[in-house]
């Protein structure tokens, strides 16, 4: 996982980190000046330093520029792969590995926050949002990611999705048409069906927008917007005879 050829592969670079090279550099701004303010107080395991480091700009023996340090917590969080693979992938330990996603994820976060790109966790904030971005329509989906299965009975059934007997966590989100994540759920077990995460968080639209959503969410319906679903095949057949 090469940093300098991957970039020069612009398909494969956003394939692996979810931004192209020109939202990258953006980011790269921000997180570098992070990067810079917490790697002159602290070493990489986040211990404290005696004292102030002179020249946190320095080379780190893994992952040595800030470049490559934002490439590989872009690349493991996107993958959310096993740390022992990103290792390997990187070509460093599984503890390091640890270590690194461990110092850099807060430092992500910050980087993001600075550039006022996360998302709001707060469902009453989101026709605000959208009105202020000038949105006419807006997208609502779930995302489902892969847990490893619990060891206790009880909870493996809490987290179990019912597809491919697979356990999962879930967020709800809230998106533009240019998939700009405007709202982002509490993180919720696999049981826990879409309709009933999106009744439970009091999501608030602009009057009139048109919400599009996938028929998980069938019977949601706030009174002030326009629901787009899509039709089944026997619904649709039935709307035309």
């Amino acid at each position: 996982m090469n940093y300098k050829n991957i970039r020069t592969r612009p398909t494969q670079f956003l394939s692996v980190t979810s931004l192209n090279t020109v939202e990258f550099d953006y980011l790269l701004i921000s997180f570098s000046g992070r990067w810079r303010n917490y790697y002159r107080i602290h070493n990489i395991e986040g211990k404290k330093r005696k004292a102030p480091l002179l020249n946190p700009e320095k080379d780190t023996k893994t992952l040595p520029t800030v470049a490559e340090k934002l490439f590989f917590i872009l690349v493991y969080l996107k993958n959310y792969s096993l740390q022992e693979m990103i290792a390997a992938s990187f070509g460093f330990s599984q503890s390091q590995a640890s270590k690194w996603s461990k110092a850099l994820r807060p430092l992500l976060f910050d980087a993001l926050s600075d550039l006022k790109m996360t998302p709001t966790r707060e469902g009453h904030k989101v026709a605000q949002i959208l009105e202020n971005l000038g949105e006419t329509k807006c997208f609502q989906d779930v995302t489902e990611r892969l847990i490893n299965r619990p060891l206790d009975q009880e909870v493996q059934e809490e987290f179990y999705s019912g597809k491919k007997k697979t356990h999962t966590i879930k967020n709800n989100l809230i998106t533009t048409e240019n998939q700009f994540i405007v709202y982002l759920s509490p993180t919720e077990q696999g049981t826990v069906h879409a309709k009933k995460m999106a009744d439970e968080e009091e999501l608030v639209f602009p009057d009139e927008i048109h919400l599009f959503q996938d028929s998980g969410y069938q019977g949601y319906q706030p009174s002030n917007i326009h629901i787009v679903q899509p039709f089944k095949k026997l619904e649709m057949e039935n709307c035309l005879n």
